[in-house]
């Protein structure tokens, strides 16, 4: 017989592979987690540097509005915008701007009287060709000095709305520095725009500057803060610049970059950190879902286990399959003895008592059918006519000698009594007297006269 896998290892073998195969689906779940919630974090972090300047944004932004207005009711108090000649600015020749009947250029009362009100600075351009010059402003270069002559930045922003005579609010630099600004073209009498006039405050970014400095993203990301040339403006402390700058050049596959725009500043939010150390973070954190599921686990196999053998085991007194196995092979008619014992009392055992009596039986019945067939041989090979009734009396079978004898065929004899067939023919009572008489004890031996089929009597 083929050995078979017991039902407790049919049992242990899907749960054994199912808690094997269980940490790694945690594994891979977990990390899948944590990913995504470090890269929302990531974003959140990212979102946050974007609030921080966008309420700066607003909070300044009002002021720059309220400049811009005081600024141009001062300057309408002089008059209507005009160009009348030329002037020479640090050695430049530049239309010279005229408020009403004041130039402007070098003139510095207009843009310091809205600045000594309401803070900030403010400048007056002329328009020069295509380029925007400033003639009168409030603007100091590095070493203090006012920037008289410089020109608006012409790749910027808000050079290409004044072009289109319309009006720029957003954040340019300015010498370098990031300010709020507002920016408003100069039209005369015909509506061509002649100048531009601005309003702007410097932002003071140490609270942005700090902040970023001290974002860690994981053990070793990092956040950057990019102006609009793609240069860092504000970096992590932990992060050196030439290090920031090759990561956020290669975009390294193993890295995750999560980027964020500012419009109005034109700045970008990056905040960088290595899928590795995320990866890590989320096996960390399925450690102990692994250890609590697997201890679980295992307490919940050894209950089973239990009530297995207490409930299903000790009462069949073996493994159930070898039960099945050894029911399949007595139905199938196999009932070898193989060597198979159980404990007194269980299913098993009686289940085996059972075989061994069917056994014992089969034995006896084969036994019984060798002396039958031996009985009828012999049965059917004497010479001795022989007929067999029941206890009617009535034929029920002959032998071969019997017609040769009676000349009665088996068929016509079947059914009839030996007195209707002329047996004893000369004692009416014979066989009544033959069953009924306690003496004969059901044996009778003698002779009588009977009458063959032919009427011959023998």
């Amino acid at each position: 017989m083929p050995k078979k896998i017991s039902t407790i290892w049919r049992f242990l073998l899907p749960v054994l592979i199912l808690l094997a195969a269980a940490p790694f689906v945690l594994i891979k779940q977990q990390t899948s987690q944590q990913l995504d919630s470090i890269q929302a974090g990531a974003t959140e972090q990212a979102r946050t540097l974007i609030r921080l300047l966008n309420v700066t944004d607003e909070l300044v932004g009002e002021q720059a509005n309220a400049s811009m207005r005081l600024l141009k009711e001062r300057g309408m108090a002089l008059g209507m915008p005009t160009v009348n000649g030329t002037i020479n600015i640090n050695g430049k020749l530049v239309p010279n701007l005229v408020l009403g009947t004041t130039p402007q250029t070098n003139r510095f009362d207009l843009v310091d009287e809205v600045t000594s009100l309401l803070g900030g600075t403010a400048t007056l351009f002329v328009k020069s060709g295509s380029e925007f010059v400033r003639v009168t402003t409030n603007v100091r270069r590095a070493d203090g000095s006012r920037a008289i002559g410089t020109t608006l930045n012409p790749s910027g922003k808000a050079i290409v709305a004044l072009r289109a005579g319309q009006v720029f609010h957003g954040v340019v630099d300015i010498l370098g520095e990031p300010y709020i600004t507002r920016y408003e073209p100069l039209f005369d009498a015909r509506r061509q725009v002649i100048g531009a006039c601005f309003v702007g405050y410097k932002v003071d970014m140490k609270v942005l500057r700090d902040t970023v400095e001290n974002t860690r993203q994981l053990r070793t990301g990092f956040a950057v803060v990019l102006d609009s040339t793609d240069k860092i403006r504000f970096l992590s402390s932990h992060v050196s610049r030439s290090q920031a700058e090759r990561l956020l050049h290669e975009q390294s596959a193993n890295w995750a970059f999560i980027k964020e725009d500012i419009p109005n500043w034109g700045f970008k939010v990056i905040i960088a950190y290595p899928l590795s150390e995320a990866r890590a973070a989320g096996l960390a954190n399925s450690l102990f879902v692994i250890g609590s599921g697997t201890l679980l686990g295992a307490l919940l196999v050894t209950i089973i286990l239990w009530q297995l053998r207490r409930l299903i085991l000790d009462p069949i007194g073996g493994d159930p399959a070898l039960a099945i196995d050894v029911v399949q092979r007595i139905a199938a008619g196999d009932l070898d003895h193989d060597g198979l014992v159980a404990q007194p009392g269980t299913l098993m055992s009686n289940v085996l008592r059972m075989r061994r009596k069917l056994r014992e039986t089969m034995r006896t019945l084969q036994e019984n059918a060798d002396r039958m067939s031996l009985s009828a041989s012999v049965f059917d090979h004497a010479h001795d006519g022989i007929f067999i009734t029941d206890a009617e009396t009535h034929i029920v079978e002959v032998n071969p000698a019997f017609t040769s004898i009676t000349g009665h065929m088996r068929e016509a004899a079947l059914g009839n009594k030996p007195q209707d067939l002329g047996f004893a023919s000369n004692d009416a009572n014979f066989f009544q007297h033959l069953l009924q008489d306690p003496e004969h004890a059901g044996e009778w031996r003698g002779e009588t006269w009977n009458r063959r089929k032919n009427g011959d009597v023998y």
